[in-house]
């Protein structure tokens, strides 16, 4: 076994091991039920975003009542999350979170995360017309206004939001458009198509996973920022201004 014989046997790791999002495409053929038990009993310790959290318990519960889990089994992953989380070079005695060495690690981890996957019309030029829109109430603010940009927020827009996002592109010099998983949300994809559809030069910018990429294979410029945090839109402005390497 992976998990109980190479990684504890073989590794002697007795930290904390954690699913991927359980929610995700590939276990679509497995229950919610089957999903929760395969991974306890494969020795997992903390189950990452199951489908249904109230239906995750309620097995786990079910299992230990009826013996299908024993609950020293639970106790094992109970004493490394406690431990994990107590663990005194983890958590000191007074945990001191966002000082200012915390802010640039996070700010130098954010620069050194942005990618240009295509440059095309990058870096935008003093003196144009930019106007940001798209997915993200903060994101297109924060990004708006680190670029000196105008801002027509979409969301996931309806045919008449993508119309008036069009006509204020169409009055741009250049236009970004955050992304944030479009590939499960077919109304931020007709809005990224009908922009690019208007010739004008058009930054696609993901700011959710990198993977958008795939349903705009014309697009020539697209730039993966992995994230929406305001930490991560400033990197990215950066870039985009060519401020920044990428």
């Amino acid at each position: 076994p992976i998990i109980t014989g190479l990684l504890r046997g073989t590794l002697h790791f007795d930290g904390v091991v954690i699913t991927d999002a359980l929610e995700a495409a590939a276990l679509e053929d497995y229950t919610d039920q089957q999903i929760v038990l395969d991974a306890v009993n494969a020795g997992v310790d903390q189950l990452l975003m199951p489908r249904n959290v109230p239906l995750a318990i309620q097995t786990l519960l079910d299992a230990v009542g009826n013996g299908t889990i024993s609950e020293r089994r639970i106790d094992q992953s109970v004493r490394r999350i406690l431990e994990t989380k107590t663990y005194q070079p983890y958590v000191p005695e007074t945990p001191t979170v966002g000082t200012p060495e915390h802010q640039a690690v996070m700010a130098d981890a954010a620069a050194r995360s942005i990618t240009v996957l295509r440059k095309g019309v990058l870096p935008l030029q003093t003196g144009q017309h930019v106007l940001v829109t798209g997915w993200g109430v903060s994101t297109t603010t924060n990004l708006a206004n680190a670029l000196g940009a105008t801002r027509f927020y979409t969301g996931s827009p309806s045919d008449a939001v993508i119309a008036q996002a069009v006509t204020a592109a169409q009055a741009a010099d250049i236009t970004v458009v955050t992304t944030y998983n479009a590939w499960s949300d077919a109304t931020q994809q007709r809005l990224v198509v009908a922009l690019l559809a208007t010739g004008k030069p058009i930054v696609v910018a993901a700011v959710g996973a990198p993977y958008d990429i795939a349903y705009f294979p014309s697009a020539p410029t697209y730039v993966a920022a992995y994230g929406y945090q305001p930490v991560s839109v400033t990197a990215l402005a950066a870039v985009l201004r060519g401020d920044a390497p990428s």
